[in-house]
């Protein structure tokens, strides 16, 4: 064989491990506005959706009033039948942290058809705004998560 086509066949090697890989394990989610983004084109929430939140990171969320769009980080956006995790594992040790203006949010529309919501390993700290702001009946599972030094304001 000669070198040239020993090197196609290593990069070919390379570029199919590394799409295997991707198609294996989920991205993890860098920010919160890519959940919002998501799940606004999502036409049918009895179908379940699970997001993986990137390990040791931080999230700064902005504040919605009046339904703008926060200049910072969107809050996370529940709608039924998610799961939001903090790492693979949804261990609080994997250290996600939101923090800032708004926790989360739901409303009626998304939160209330009987769906779980499951939060699982997530550290919610120093949101000045409110910690949840939700709308309707719903069923919301927080898991192994953490409040520090933050108040809802009614």
């Amino acid at each position: 064989m000669n070198q040239t086509m020993f090197c196609w066949k290593f990069f070919l090697v390379i570029l199919l491990s590394t799409q295997l890989k991707g198609l294996m394990a989920q991205e993890c989610i860098e920010t919160l506005r890519s959940i919002a983004l998501q799940e606004s084109t999502v036409d049918d929430t009895s179908e379940r959706r699970d997001y993986i939140l990137c390990p040791n990171t931080t999230f700064v969320t902005g504040v919605i009033v009046s339904g703008t769009v926060p200049e910072n980080d969107f809050p996370l956006n529940l709608m039924a039948n998610m799961t939001i995790k903090c790492g693979e594992s949804g261990e609080r040790s994997n250290n996600c942290i939101i923090t800032g203006g708004t926790g989360l949010i739901g409303s009626p529309n998304n939160v209330g058809n009987g769906g779980l919501i499951q939060i699982l390993g997530v550290t919610f700290s120093d949101i000045y705004d409110s910690v949840f702001m939700m709308r309707g009946a719903g069923l919301l599972e927080v898991i192994d998560c953490a409040f520090l030094n933050s108040k809802s304001v009614p």
